[in-house]
């Protein structure tokens, strides 16, 4: 008799211990649409992205990439305030911008920010955006 309770509760604790409830993996996210922010960097600027999770998987991602006044670095970012521009660091300034903007787009092809690698030209950025990142899916998971 004994050796039947204890096989009987021997097997209640092994089915107990197998039926996990695996309706979210650890991978997943819940579904929504999440805002977040880097902190502020050493020039005045910030990122902010906003991501969409549609059955777990983060589906669109954006990436703005804020100078300290609070506007999106544009086509002038680079540019001295006086007219005058160092050709050479514009286009360095430049070329950050648009290789920053290919950071959404690897986020959604490899699901998670810890799988998203730097671009070289836009290293700065990519800290910032992992920042953002993890700020908006902090409530996702």
């Amino acid at each position: 008799m004994k050796k039947t309770l204890l096989l009987i509760a021997a097997a209640l604790l092994l089915t107990a211990c197998g039926n996990k409830d695996n309706s979210a993996s650890t991978d997943g996210y819940k579904d929504g649409t999440y805002h977040g922010e880097s902190q502020v960097d050493e020039w005045g600027g910030k990122v902010t992205t906003d991501i969409t999770v549609k059955d777990g998987k983060i589906v669109e991602a954006n990436l703005k990439n804020l100078l300290a006044d609070g506007s999106e670095k544009d086509e002038n970012y680079g540019k001295a305030k006086e007219g005058a521009t160092n050709q050479g660091l514009y286009k360095i300034a430049q070329d950050a911008v648009k290789n920053s903007q290919e950071y959404p787009k690897l986020l959604i092809e490899k699901g998670k920010i810890e799988d998203v690698e730097a671009i070289s030209g836009a290293t700065v950025t990519f800290k910032s955006f992992e920042e953002a990142v993890n700020d908006a899916l902090k409530d996702a998971k």
